[in-house]
Formats: structure tokens, C-alpha cells, sequence
């Protein structure tokens, strides 16, 4: 926004463009992000999945369109997720499958954390009917997200 004032102002008229919504908080040592949209009820052409750890302290819940298997949003609790990768997989539409199938690449917890994608997909393909593969995380798929 400051960018987009500061161009406008000197000369430069420059729209500002917000980008996918987003939010990142800490609740005293557990995690909570949203990227894209996730409303507390679906709209007609959503559908959602809900994980949540057997110790309470983590979940996601993951929106998409139940038509075209677009990718909404995702609220996560208690897992750190990388801000670049949803913003990128807004930006591409990605398809919901495609999104879990690359989770590893969004995980930004710290080293030696337990790690839950495993897990996410494997409730996912139950669920959906799919057969979603976790691909390993890739550093170099992650700077192509950064350089978009």
C-alpha cells in the first residue's frame, strides 16, 4: 500500500493491488494462518477437508471448488506454512490435488519437527476418492515460486 502511495504521489499513478488475503498469528507457542479465502460457511460451488491431529493442537481445513478442483484458501493451526508457496499456488489456480501433493514444499517448521502431510493426504484420499502422492520438498520449486 505505502509502495503504491509513494509512486502515485511522486508522480507515477500506481493502482494498488493487495494480492490474496492473508494472515499469520501466534496464539503463545501455536501457529495460525490463512491464505486465500476460507469463510466460516461454504459458498454453493465449495467444498472443504478438515484434518486434525488426535493431540487437538493441529489442523488444517482446506477450501476448494467443487467443480473445478481450484484451490481456495487454507486456514492451518499449529503447523508453520510458507507464505510463497499458497501465494503462488493462488496466483497459478491450482487445483486442490496439486496443493497436497506439493505440501512438503509449503512446511516451514523448524528442523526436526514432526512432520503431518503423510498423514493430511492419506485422511484427503480417503475421503475424496483420490490417489494424491506426497512429492519430496523441493528448494528449487520453491525459488520459482519466489521468482514469480
Amino acid at each position: 500500500m505505502g509502495e503504491s502511495l509513494a509512486k502515485s504521489l511522486t508522480g507515477t499513478p500506481t493502482p494498488y493491488n493487495p494480492g490474496h488475503w492473508f494472515n499469520s498469528a501466534k496464539f503463545f507457542d501455536i501457529e495460525y494462518q490463512t491464505y486465500g479465502w476460507v469463510f466460516p460457511t461454504l459458498k454453493d460451488n465449495e467444498a472443504d477437508f478438515y484434518w486434525e491431529h488426535s493431540d487437538g493442537n493441529k489442523c488444517v481445513h482446506i477450501v476448494f471448488d467443487k467443480n473445478t478442483r481450484t484451490f481456495i484458501g487454507i486456514n492451518t493451526f499449529g503447523i508453520r506454512m510458507r507464505h510463497d508457496s499458497f501465494n503462488h499456488w493462488l496466483n497459478e489456480n491450482s487445483s486442490v490435488e496439486h496443493v497436497l501433493e506439493h505440501l512438503k514444499d509449503a512446511n516451514f517448521d523448524p528442523e526436526f519437527y514432526q512432520q503431518f502431510e503423510g498423514e493430511i493426504i492419506q485422511k484427503f484420499n480417503l475421503e475424496h476418492k483420490t490417489n494424491i502422492k506426497l512429492k519430496e520438498k523441493s528448494w528449487k520449486r520453491l525459488l520459482t515460486y519466489l521468482a514469480r
